[in-house]
């Protein structure tokens, strides 16, 4: 999704928000393609460990944006990052490799 924000609404997508907003959700292109990259390339556990973070900080963030500052359209992505979090928190511990012993 913010590969396509960016896409249609140029280098600064979320101008319209608080400064720090803008930073923090402009960062999640990145961010998102690291977890992707760090999962590819087998390092599953970074991986894993930053989408949890991500998705921790991205609920958090637009929470505040929502109910304190009242900045409208939150609300449908809200919850769908909410229930992705939560989908996240409950399986992530299946996904989570295994210690193998050193020999």
């Amino acid at each position: 999704m913010h590969g396509l924000d960016f896409l249609t609404y140029g280098w600064r997508p979320y101008a319209w928000g608080p400064p720090i907003f803008e930073i923090f959700w402009s960062s999640l292109l990145v961010l998102d393609i690291s977890v992707i990259v760090l999962l590819v390339s087998g390092k599953r556990r970074s991986g894993l460990s930053l989408a949890l973070a991500i998705m921790a900080a991205d609920v958090t963030v637009n929470a505040y944006a929502y109910f304190i500052l009242q900045i409208p359209g939150f609300a449908v992505a809200l919850l769908l990052q909410t229930l992705f979090l939560i989908f996240i928190l409950c399986s992530i511990s299946y996904v989570w490799p295994r210690q193998t012993a050193e020999k």
